[in-house]
């Protein structure tokens, strides 16, 4: 008689792994927004509010341009024919849509982790 196959117990979180156009200019210009954040909500005055709104222009628009230069990168890069899912797999990645863990299974005492 076969024995069933066994599911190896794994959490339900899931992979965030992070985005691909993420760059330190972007960890950066973020960590300034913050840091200029933080100052105005310990001191509200109209010079901390000119600084935060200055910070956080300069964080949206670095994080702009590294998403664009990204796709720009993905897309002159493209093969004349590109499998389906390899393009959505990239686009999910660049909207920053985390991954779902698969859990291995086990079967005659052997790990599987993908499908073939």
């Amino acid at each position: 008689m076969k024995q069933p196959l066994k599911l190896k117990k794994t959490n339900k979180k899931l992979n965030n792994k992070s985005v691909p156009w993420w760059t330190s200019e972007c960890t950066e210009a973020v960590k300034t927004r913050e840091n200029m954040r933080h100052r105005l909500k310990d001191k509200n005055n109209k010079d901390n509010l000119d600084k935060y709104r200055q910070a956080k222009n300069i964080a949206t628009s670095t994080i702009r341009k590294a998403r664009r230069q990204c796709w720009e990168d993905f897309c002159s890069n493209l093969p004349p024919k590109i499998n389906s899912k390899q393009l959505w797999s990239f686009i999910a990645k660049v909207k920053g849509r985390p991954t779902p863990c698969n859990p291995p299974f086990i079967v005659n005492g052997n790990i599987i982790t993908e499908a073939k």
